[in-house]
């Protein structure tokens, strides 16, 4: 698997060129069309207590296929299911919705002061 990654720059659906070479494959300079598809993410004002567990959900709509979505920690590291005190429901595409759940657990839940 080849990941293609997009660090910044790109607001609006994209279409991008790869040239693909592998010497395992016998392959030299392939061209490869990748489709970079950007949404719009809303954001709801909530308010949030320390002393429960609390749930985000990232509502997706007008998918075609399943999409990853990646979670991350204040400090900006991927949250990954198999973390204490998170899990993560990745959701499923259903008629062109998914929804994507981060439960965060209560000793993760602490307040910082900004």
């Amino acid at each position: 698997t080849t990941t293609l990654t997009v660090t910044n720059g790109v607001s609006a659906d994209s279409t991008f060129s790869c040239k693909v070479s592998s010497t395992e494959w016998n392959i030299v300079d392939e061209k490869t069309l990748i489709t970079l598809n950007v949404f719009a993410v809303v954001f709801e004002d909530k308010t949030v207590l320390t002393a429960q567990e609390q749930t985000i959900t990232c509502s997706m709509t007008g998918l075609s296929e399943t999409a990853t979505v990646v979670w991350n920690n204040p400090t900006g590291s991927v949250i990954t299911s198999t973390q204490d005190d998170y899990t993560i429901d990745v959701g499923a595409l259903s008629a062109g919705a998914q929804d994507s759940i981060l439960t965060i657990g209560i000793p993760r839940m602490t307040i910082r002061l900004l």
